[in-house]
């Protein structure tokens, strides 16, 4: 998991059609676009690869819980009412721009893997856009 900037080049019609759409602060999702290795010379940000849209990509402002991470719990085991296994949970608490905290539960893999990469970092108070969750 990398939360990074990327650069994305868009010409003629492409950026007509998505000239109005990009706003800073925003997050989005973007599909049929090309990637390609960045040119180091030519390509200030940080990454190594860079991003070509066209008049076929599609770009999806992200409505997603957004969020700093302020605190990761350690991993712990929830007994299921189903099958009676042991299941691993890990809950984050993450803060929005107003500074409002919520707290999301991490359940198996999501638990394990990415929940110790973000407890690995959470002293750089990344930053996760969580999609699918339920209430």
């Amino acid at each position: 998991m990398q939360g990074t900037q990327i650069q994305a080049t868009i010409f003629k019609e492409a950026a007509k059609k998505f000239h109005d759409i990009f706003q800073m602060g925003k997050v989005y999702y973007i599909s049929n676009g090309t990637l390609n290795v960045a040119n180091k010379r030519s390509n200030p940000v940080p990454n190594d690869y860079e991003m070509t849209l066209n008049e076929n990509s599609i770009v999806e402002e992200v409505s997603n819980v957004i969020g700093v991470v302020q605190n990761v719990s350690p991993t712990m085991s929830i007994r299921s009412k189903i099958n009676n296994e042991m299941i691993p949970k890990r809950d984050i608490t993450i803060a929005d721009e107003s500074k409002k905290t919520v707290v999301v539960s991490l359940w198996n893999d999501h638990a394990t893997t990415l929940g110790q990469e973000l407890l690995d970092m959470a002293d750089k108070s990344p930053i996760v856009a969580i999609k699918s969750v339920k209430v």
